[in-house]
């Protein structure tokens, strides 16, 4: 089971971005398509008017989101 990081304060542990370590390690644990994936890059692609940007770039960015998406509707679930 995924223990929750605290720092000397007993807040969670984040990042340099400011993001929950265990909420992070938690995304990682839920499993998404490829094909979802795929599709929400491509909405990425198309938000952005065509514009060029590297495809992994999208492709990580649309990962991210979905992996957080399915982990918060599970955290939900369990409540």
């Amino acid at each position: 089971m995924l223990q929750t990081m605290k720092n000397n304060e007993n807040e969670p542990v984040k990042d340099a971005a400011g993001k929950d370590i265990a909420a992070m390690q938690s995304d990682a644990n839920v499993s998404v398509s490829e094909d979802d994936i795929r599709k929400r890059a491509y909405e990425l692609y198309l938000e952005r008017g065509g514009l060029y940007a590297p495809p992994e770039a999208d492709w990580l960015k649309a990962e991210a989101e979905l992996r957080n998406e399915a982990s918060k509707k599970k955290r939900e679930e369990n409540i």
